[in-house]
């Protein structure tokens, strides 16, 4: 039964009121155990004030949603989320839920899958870390490890909150196949594209045939990573929504492919089903600021109307076609 209206930091909006949408950017994506450990090792205002620059710039380009997947492990904090929303205007827009590649801490690895779906719970009834503020959707992650022990019991529990809450749901995924070692992006050999895809595949089976989510509930995320039609076409099939949603990270797909394929996908008739964004973090620690800028030097939340959208539209991709998938597609899927 959709819902007409969408928690964010400063309560429920309207569905319809949600506007210029980006599906897929984060304030801060940093290491939760290195930030408990030795809280020197951050620098908070200036985090803030990143956030705050990213915020608005976005706001330039007519945004005004902003949809943040930071759960556990991705160093989720409401209370800033709360602060840039209250400063800038920007309806913020958070979830709960784990991003595990493989295991889980400790805590949950060793107990069955209802406290973590309890915990997902929590934050929907009583608030996120204390702050009142309510999640909007379920996030869950599958990828280089595939569908581990630990990650099944994720996938589950999303599915489980979401069977108690009604959250949509977004689940990571890694169907472009494309590693990353230390010397730079590894391309995927024909085996691990067909591995890909069945991992993909079988997150949406998890989610949808088994846990009861419907498929209009669930946006498969970084699909754009894949550089071939044939198997995101496999994924729609299945009914999910996906996100286009890494532009700038070019070392995973090169922005002219992804452009590429958005504009073929649209003149097959998905612009219905595409969500775009960039997967920008105003802050992330996992690598020194050297490395992050050899690796995405163009990575920042407004890269797709800067540069992609207008690309795109010289690809033919139309002014209706832009409109769905950053606004209608969007507030369809979260109040699904």
């Amino acid at each position: 039964m959709p819902r007409s209206h969408v928690e964010t930091t400063a309560g429920p909006v309207a569905a319809s009121d949600l506007g210029r949408t980006l599906v897929h950017e984060h304030l801060l994506t940093v290491s939760e155990v290195v930030r408990t450990e030795w809280p020197h090792l951050a620098d908070r205002p200036a985090e803030e004030e990143a956030a705050l620059t990213q915020v608005r710039n976005a706001q330039k380009h007519g945004v005004r949603t902003w949809v943040d997947p930071a759960v556990m492990n991705l160093g989720r904090d409401a209370g800033l989320a709360k602060r840039v929303g209250e400063q800038t205007g920007m309806n913020m827009v958070l979830a709960t839920g784990a991003y595990v590649y493989e295991t889980l801490p400790r805590y949950f690895r060793f107990r069955d899958g209802s406290a973590l779906a309890d915990a997902f719970v929590h934050d929907h009834e009583h608030g996120i870390q204390g702050t009142g503020v309510k999640p909007a959707f379920l996030k869950c992650a599958v990828d280089e490890h595939g569908i581990t022990e630990d990650v099944e019991k994720v996938l589950r529990a999303v599915a489980d909150a979401h069977r108690r809450t009604g959250l949509p749901v977004m689940s990571h995924c890694r169907l472009g196949g494309t590693a990353l070692g230390p010397e730079g992006p590894i391309p995927p050999s024909d085996e691990e594209r067909a591995r890909a895809l069945e991992q993909t595949l079988r997150q949406i089976e998890i989610l949808v045939d088994e846990g009861g989510v419907p498929a209009n509930a669930v946006q498969v995320a970084h699909v754009g990573d894949c550089d071939a039609l044939d198997p995101i076409e496999r994924v729609l099939e299945t009914g999910v929504w996906i996100g286009m949603d890494r532009f700038g990270l070019d070392i995973f797909n090169p922005s002219a492919r992804r452009n590429e394929v958005v504009a073929e996908l649209a003149s097959r008739g998905y612009a219905d089903r595409m969500m775009l964004g960039q997967d920008s973090c105003a802050t992330i620690d996992w690598y020194p600021q050297e490395v992050l800028q050899m690796l995405a030097p163009r990575w920042h939340a407004t890269l797709i109307f800067e540069e992609e959208i207008p690309a795109m539209q010289q690809l033919g991709v139309t002014d209706e076609q832009l409109a769905t998938m950053l606004e209608a597609n969007p507030a369809a899927w979260l109040s699904a």
